[in-house]
């Protein structure tokens, strides 16, 4: 998939100030974003707009849902669907974990909001 069109991303959040900044980054580099403040409501986001959806960021620390569990749910839907996974620290036996069920991109916390668009710039690029 090319960056021609608007790519349509999932954030899946839940500190506001964060989630709202990322949105607003985001769409400034021409993106398109949908935003959830917990697992299970990004699930049901996911739900709704999974034909459009391209790439899902998700925080590993969610409320009723956390950001794997997430993914694997939302994998179950579309197993081709791309995610990062930002988290404050991943050991290596974790992060090996999650490459197996096809998560590669990770940005820890605090990140920049640099980092979270070029991982998906890249895995955009590779879609």
């Amino acid at each position: 998939m090319t960056l021609d069109s608007k790519n349509l991303i999932l954030v899946v959040e839940d500190n506001a100030y964060l989630r709202t900044l990322l949105q607003s980054i985001l769409e400034e580099e021409g993106f398109e974003v949908l935003q959830a403040s917990s697992g299970v409501e990004g699930l049901e986001c996911f739900r709704q707009h999974a034909a459009s959806i391209d790439a899902v960021i998700a925080d590993l620390e969610l409320p009723q849902m956390n950001g794997f569990d997430l993914f694997l749910a939302i994998k179950s839907i579309n197993p081709a669907i791309k995610c990062v996974i930002a988290s404050g620290f991943l050991e290596p036996t974790v992060k090996r974990k999650f490459r197996e069920e096809g998560i590669v991109h990770f940005v820890d916390k605090p990140y920049s909001v640099n980092e979270v668009v070029s991982a998906l710039r890249e895995l955009l690029a590779h879609h």
